[in-house]
């Protein structure tokens, strides 16, 4: 899968942005020509639609952005839908946790506390409002100056998106997570497996992913799961992709892809190895009768 964050960066002249630290600002305008197409970054960002609808999916949701629409994306992975009736252009900001923390004890804001619901969400939907509207535009222009704006000013407006997030009552459920992410001292090794394991990620993105090195993310892997990250998403996707297989009318490439496996013929092989059966023959045994 691609980086985001990564592949942004490492295309400044495709993509007009502004960093400071580990924050940034980007146009983003889709240079990749597959319909379907799998990302995922390790760090959260706020994505304001200009122009163009895009879709993004995970494990059980969906969510469709067009021009107008705003949301915030936390780290993990996720497949985009593009649609190529119009340019699709976007504001994406992207931003740390430690950011979004130092933001919350910086001017003392508290929000509900997260429910299940908020946790298990991998996209948040934003009210957008005449203030969040036009804090996005006056971002957007900054792209059209001769001279990049210093990094002082630059810090406050990521500062000045946040406390108008924090303060609107109509997305607190952003806050909430917000607040989930202030009561973590580290990264929950279960809540982004349990949330990413249908993604085709390998070990080194998923140890990045989690926020440590691969030898301390294998380490605690261990010590939670009590066995190796690779054997635990090989068995997760397996038990994905039989239900899948039971529930729901996909082709075995379509289920082989949503549950994360590299290739189909992969997916096939060690599927009889655990199941004694092929992926095939075992979506015929389980299909209901006409």
């Amino acid at each position: 899968m691609l980086n985001l964050l990564e592949f942004i960066e490492d295309h400044p002249h495709e993509f007009e942005q502004f960093k400071v630290n580990d924050l940034l600002f980007v146009e983003y305008h889709c240079i990749i020509e597959e319909v379907k197409s799998g990302f995922w970054t390790p760090n959260n960002y706020f994505f304001y639609v200009l122009t163009g609808t895009k879709k993004w999916e995970s494990q059980k949701r969906e969510y469709i952005g067009t021009a107008g629409d705003a949301f915030f994306i936390k780290k993990g992975a996720y497949v985009t839908h593009q649609y190529f009736e119009e340019d699709f252009c976007a504001l994406l900001i992207f931003l740390p946790d430690d950011f979004i923390k130092h933001v919350i004890e910086k001017y003392q804001i508290d929000g509900p506390r997260p429910t299940s619901e908020t946790l298990s969400n991998f996209v948040f939907p934003l009210a957008v409002n005449d203030i969040l509207s036009t804090y996005f535009q006056s971002v957007f222009q900054f792209f059209s100056l001769s001279k990049p704006p210093g990094s002082d000013l630059l810090k406050l407006k990521f500062e000045e998106l946040l406390v108008y997030i924090l303060s609107d009552s109509e997305n607190q459920h952003v806050t909430s997570f917000f607040r989930h992410i202030c009561s973590q001292n580290k990264i929950s090794i279960r809540e982004i497996m349990e949330a990413n394991f249908t993604f085709n990620m390998d070990l080194k993105e998923y140890a990045k992913l989690c926020g440590r090195s691969l030898s301390t993310f294998n380490r605690d892997f261990k010590e939670i799961y009590n066995t190796t990250p690779g054997r635990w998403l090989t068995q997760k996707r397996l038990e994905y992709s039989k239900h899948l297989l039971e529930f729901d009318d996909k082709s075995i490439n379509e289920v082989a892809f949503r549950s994360g496996f590299e290739s189909s013929s992969h997916f096939i092989r060690v599927f009889k190895a655990r199941f004694g059966v092929t992926p095939l023959q075992f979506k015929k045994q389980h299909s209901l009768p006409a």
